[in-house]
């Protein structure tokens, strides 16, 4: 049985918004990966311990960092980060919400054929919405991360500065790839 004949494709409208909001679920994860790799590799934070399930599926904490789920990202977050408010966090929590309702359900919750225009408007209409809380966190992932490549940066160039004072060329790079 062909699983498209009982449904039909988003419209290029639907298919749009959900791209956009995917893309900023993206950023974040991206961004909240770069944050605590580089925060790590530079004794700013412990290395994330692996649970005894996840020293079964990863060899060591990059590679947990590479592959872990956006939850298990936030919680290694929380774990080593204050923010400023609680409410952050609730924005974040809101986000990962969000994003997995994106990639899991959203779009396969709907017969596309059958949708009035106004049906389509309320689809496009909450994945906005949760465009918005998607943009919102990742607002928040940003300002760690530019607050983490400035205090990164004073590490180098202090580093920079030791090298030159005795007399030694500074290392190249030190700093992870940035994303």
């Amino acid at each position: 049985m062909n699983p498209l004949a009982s449904k039909t494709l988003p419209s290029r409208e639907i298919s749009y918004h959900y791209c956009v909001a995917m893309f900023m679920a993206q950023q974040f994860e991206d961004d909240l990966r770069y944050i605590l790799d580089s925060a790590q590799h530079y004794g700013l934070v412990d290395e994330l311990e692996l649970s005894k399930h996840e020293k079964r599926k990863f060899k060591d904490s990059a590679e947990l960092l590479e592959n872990a789920t956006w939850g298990r990202l936030v919680i290694a977050l929380k774990q080593r980060v204050n923010l400023p408010s609680e409410k952050h966090w609730e924005i974040l929590d809101a986000a990962l919400c969000d994003r997995n309702h994106l990639a899991h359900k959203l779009l396969v919750q709907f017969d596309y054929g059958g949708l009035t225009t106004r049906e389509e408007e309320k689809i496009v209409q909450v994945i906005h919405e949760m465009f918005l809380r998607l943009w919102t966190a990742v607002q928040i992932i940003r300002a760690l991360k530019r607050s983490l490549d400035n205090k990164t940066d004073h590490i180098d160039a202090s580093i920079d500065k030791l090298f030159q004072e005795c007399g030694m060329e500074s290392p190249k790079t030190r700093k992870r790839a940035r994303r």
